[in-house]
C-alpha cells in the first residue's frame, strides 16, 4: 500500500516535471537491487503515461536497451503492464521489447521477463489482431533471438485459461477475422515446428483443449484450427499423439473433446464411386 501511494504521488510529479521526477525518485528506484523499489518505479511510469506525462514511452524504450540491468527490468515490466491498459501503445511496446531481444545478450531472468511482457501484449484489449500480425512479421523478417521472443511470447499467451485469455478471444472474435485466423495458425505452426518450443507449444495446446472441454465455442474454434496446423505427416502424428495421450484437467481419462478433435485431424476419406 505504501509503495502504491508512493508510485501515485511520483506519477503526479512526473506529469508536471518528468526530468525532475526521474532524477529525484524514479531512477533511484529503477536501479535498486531490491525488487520492491523497481516495481514502484515501473508502476510510477505506467501511471505517469496514463496521466499523459510527456515522453514516458520514449524513456521506457531507451531504458529497454540501457546498460544497467535494473533499468531494463523496470522498462520491460512497465511496458508489459502498460500495453493492456493502453492498447494503442502495444505496437511501440513490442518494438521496444524486440529491440532488447535483438541485442541477444539477456540472462535467463531477463529473457523470461521479455517473454512475460510480450505475452501480456496479447492478454487484453481490442488490438490483439494487430499484435498477432506484428508477431508474424517479427517471426518472418527479424533475427533468431527476436523470432524466439515472438514464439515464446505467443506460447505463453496461449498457455493461459483465465477469463479473457487469448483462447477465449480467438473463439469469440479472432477465428472470424481472416487475418487473425491466418496469423494464429501461422504462429501455432511455427511454435509446434520449432524444436526449442515444441514441448511448450504442446502444453499450451493442452490448455486450449481443456478450455474447449468447457466451452463449445472454443471446441468449434479448435476443431477448425487444427487442420490448418498440418503441413506434413509428422505434424499430424505429433498432434494425434498429444490428443490421444492427454489427460483431463483433474488427471482423469482423456476428455471427450479430445476425441472430437482427433476426428478433425483424421477426416473420413470419401467413399470412392463404384465403377
Amino acid at each position: 500500500m505504501v509503495r502504491t501511494r508512493a508510485a501515485a504521488a511520483a506519477a503526479v510529479l512526473a506529469r508536471a516535471d518528468l526530468p525532475s521526477a526521474v532524477a529525484l525518485l524514479i531512477d533511484g528506484w529503477a536501479v535498486s537491487r531490491a525488487f520492491g523499489p523497481r516495481v514502484t518505479a515501473a508502476n510510477t511510469l505506467v501511471l505517469a503515461q496514463l496521466l499523459n506525462a510527456p515522453v514516458v514511452l520514449r524513456l521506457l524504450t531507451e531504458w529497454c536497451t540501457d546498460h544497467h540491468w535494473a533499468r531494463r527490468w523496470t522498462a520491460i515490466r512497465a511496458l508489459g503492464l502498460l500495453a493492456p491498459l493502453r492498447p494503442d501503445l502495444a505496437a511501440p511496446a513490442l518494438s521496444a521489447l524486440a529491440a532488447r531481444a535483438r541485442v541477444d545478450d539477456s540472462k535467463p531472468t531477463e529473457s523470461d521477463n521479455l517473454v512475460e511482457s510480450t505475452a501480456l501484449l496479447l492478454s487484453v484489449g481490442s488490438r490483439r489482431g494487430e499484435m498477432l500480425s506484428e508477431l508474424v512479421r517479427l517471426l518472418q523478417h527479424d533475427t533468431p533471438s527476436v523470432r524466439a521472443l515472438a514464439l515464446a511470447g505467443f506460447i505463453r499467451a496461449c498457455d493461459n485459461a483465465d477469463e479473457g485469455a487469448l483462447v477465449e478471444w480467438y473463439a469469440d472474435t479472432g477465428m472470424y477475422e481472416t487475418d487473425s485466423a491466418r496469423d494464429v495458425a501461422a504462429l501455432w505452426r511455427a511454435a509446434l515446428g520449432d524444436r526449442a518450443h515444441t514441448r511448450q507449444a504442446l502444453n499450451a495446446l493442452r490448455t486450449w483443449t481443456h478450455v474447449a472441454q468447457r466451452r463449445p465455442d472454443a471446441a468449434h474454434a479448435l476443431e477448425l484450427l487444427l487442420p490448418a496446423l498440418i503441413v506434413t505427416a509428422a505434424d499430424r502424428d505429433r498432434l494425434d499423439h498429444e490428443l490421444r495421450t492427454m489427460r483431463a484437467e483433474d488427471g482423469g481419462p482423456r476428455p471427450p473433446v479430445a476425441d472430437r478433435l482427433l476426428a478433425a485431424l483424421h477426416p473420413s476419406t470419401p467413399a470412392q464411386p463404384r465403377s
